[in-house]
């Protein structure tokens, strides 16, 4: 995927301007890229847009979904628009500050004009629209799962899915077709929460396509063990017969800090997945094209090698190194996505002890994108040229 030089903007949907505590694809997002458009910028980069929790400190970067929209993020002018709210319902009053979104307030507030929406929603026979049915089916893959995960969390007052019933807990098939009858209105709005936020989303892109502007979004690699992907899909993480992870994500010590970092998400069942032809990761990547042009692969140098701890250390010191999926993952996706729009963080001789892994090996096979980052202020950074194009930040943008 050749690209000329060109240069971007990063600005999460969240800290766009808004009456109602949140950024969110409403008007604001729309003078924005008008913005980018007069200013000749290429491309809008975002963070994440996976919903979010209190528990993981409202992070994208370990969401409730690897495959939902946050709802968060849906604009309330825009249900308003689309004659599923009354003026009335938009009223919102904060006594939090500007600067910072106040969580608590936001989903008290959405909720509420969530549940209004989706009663007219179905007062108007939506559920029963070509375009909604069309979602619904297109989406089963995490969509089902994903709504239900939800509305069982909300039963059990946010608890974490292995904090619930054993047999909710184990997805016991009879609990589970019983659970699905009782909760069914709760699971229908979660899904349709999931329609208008795709709905609101594409109809943005392609107000800023029409702009020549690009949409550059962000992978996180791994997924939040609070999650409808890791409940629904055990199989696919390092769990035991509890469910519980036996080891864990993080990065070793280095000059930022001299434990390392303990991330504490679930490190993924590489073996499994290759059986499987990576068709979990195949379908994540699908559903992150549909929504973005580029897309950066966060922490990128885990699909060479990955720091695993043992699961109850209170560091990141004792992990070891693993040797991720590598260039057998890398084959399927040129086989799936022959154009390649990734952008991976270049981190340099990183891999000796692994020299398949090695990063000119690499190269060999992700010569579309390649992406330096500039860590702090430093600019001064070893710019690769020729054949492998270049992005430069100013900053990580965590």
């Amino acid at each position: 995927m050749k690209q000329k030089r060109s240069s971007g903007v990063i600005l999460h949907i969240t800290s766009l301007p808004s009456k109602y505590g949140i950024g969110d694809f409403g008007p604001e997002a729309y003078e924005f890229a008008e913005f980018l458009k007069k200013t000749g910028q290429k491309y809008w980069q975002i963070l994440p847009t996976n919903p979010v929790q209190e528990g993981s400190g409202f992070s994208p970067y370990s969401g409730l979904s690897a495959f939902a929209g946050n709802p968060l993020l849906i604009s309330p002018e825009l249900l308003f628009k689309d004659a599923y709210l009354e003026a009335k319902d938009l009223l919102f009053e904060s006594a939090a500050s500007k600067e910072k979104v106040n969580f608590s307030e936001v989903i008290h507030f959405k909720e509420n004009i969530f549940a209004i929406a989706f009663k007219n929603f179905k007062a108007s026979n939506g559920l029963g629209h070509d375009d909604y049915q069309q979602f619904e089916k297109s989406s089963s893959y995490w969509l089902d799962d994903y709504a239900v995960f939800m509305s069982l969390k909300n039963k059990f007052e946010r608890r974490m899915w292995t904090e619930w019933p054993e047999t909710y807990r184990d997805r016991d098939p009879h609990a589970m077709a019983s659970i699905k009858d009782e909760l069914k209105e709760e699971i229908a709005k979660e899904k349709f929460l999931q329609y208008i936020f795709f709905k609101q989303w594409e109809a943005l892109k392609r107000q800023i396509l029409e702009m020549n502007v690009h949409f550059f979004g962000d992978l996180p690699i791994y997924v939040g063990y609070d999650s409808a992907d890791v409940w629904s899909h055990p199989e696919y993480f390092k769990l035991d017969e509890n469910k519980k992870p036996y080891t864990v994500s993080g990065v070793p010590p280095d000059y930022f800090s001299e434990t390392g970092q303990l991330w504490g998400t679930p490190v993924f069942n590489w073996e499994l997945l290759k059986e499987e032809r990576y068709d979990w990761w195949v379908k994540r990547i699908e559903q992150n094209l549909k929504m973005f042009d580029l897309l950066r692969l966060d922490h990128f140098r885990a699909f060479s090698a990955f720091w695993e701890v043992k699961h109850g250390e209170e560091t990141a010191i004792n992990g070891k190194w693993k040797q991720g999926p590598g260039e057998d993952l890398f084959n399927i996706f040129k086989e799936k996505f022959p154009h390649m729009p990734f952008i991976a963080e270049d981190l340099g001789e990183i891999d000796d002890d692994l020299p398949d892994q090695a990063p000119e090996n690499w190269r060999n096979i992700f010569t579309h994108q390649s992406l330096t980052m500039s860590m702090s202020n430093n600019l001064s950074l070893q710019v690769i040229f020729g054949d492998f194009p270049v992005i430069l930040l100013k900053g990580e943008n965590e």
